[in-house]
Order: structure tokens, then sequence, then C-alpha cells
């Protein structure tokens, strides 16, 4: 993740109100490894590419599975894509 915008996996679901499980099937089905970094607060996470971000939601769009905060998420993420 070389200079890329990253976003913990955790908030990647919690900001479109879904659960980390669907978060981590999504991106396992993509087959994208996450990167894990030591925060400032020295707390451990792992972090995805926002781009993934963009396709997560677009992906809970087209299946039905999306919501107000998901269509959000597509329409401003989408220069990332």
């Amino acid at each position: 993740m070389n200079g890329e915008i990253a976003v913990p996996t955790r908030k990647m679901t919690a900001v479109v109100h879904k659960s980390k499980s669907k978060g981590k099937r999504f991106i396992e089905s993509l087959g994208v490894e996450t990167t894990q970094v030591v925060l400032p607060n020295h707390v451990v996470t792992d972090m995805i590419s926002i781009s993934c971000v963009f396709y997560f939601c677009k992906h809970l769009n087209e299946s039905g599975q999306g919501n107000f905060w998901t269509e959000i998420g597509q329409h401003h993420l989408k220069p990332y894509a």
C-alpha cells in the first residue's frame, strides 16, 4: 500500500452499517490481502485500499443489499476506483 489511501477494514463495514463478517467475506472473495499497521495509539489493525471500499459499496448496491450509506459511499469514492 505504498502511498495509497487506506481504511481500516472495520471502518469499511461500520460506516455503511454492515457486519464485519460481510466485509471479511467480500475481501476474501476479491483475493485481496489486508495490510496490518500499528496506529499511533499502538493499536494493530488491518487496512484495505480505498478502492476496495468503493467496490464493496458498489457490490452491495448492485446485489440489492445496499442502503443510503452504500449509495453515498459509491458516489463519493468513485474517483478512487
